[in-house]
């Protein structure tokens, strides 16, 4: 790294702020993808509600014959 007097320069290629969007990107990702998954269970779980209790009550009615 070497210093630089220079007002246009602000890389000093020391590579840290790579290393930083690297991390933020990364956790940015585990986050996004533990948010879809409690999203897809949470979806899950009301079309089983809604379509599960839908077929029982159907099938309380009916007579099944052996």
């Amino acid at each position: 790294m070497v210093w630089s007097n220079d007002d246009d320069k602000l890389c000093y290629n020391c590579n840290t702020c790579e290393a930083a969007y690297v991390i933020n990107y990364v956790h940015g990702w585990h986050t996004r993808l533990f948010c879809m998954f409690i999203a897809l269970v949470v979806w899950i779980g009301c079309f089983d509600f809604a379509f599960g209790a839908n077929n029982e009550n159907n099938l309380q009615g009916r007579q099944q014959t052996v």
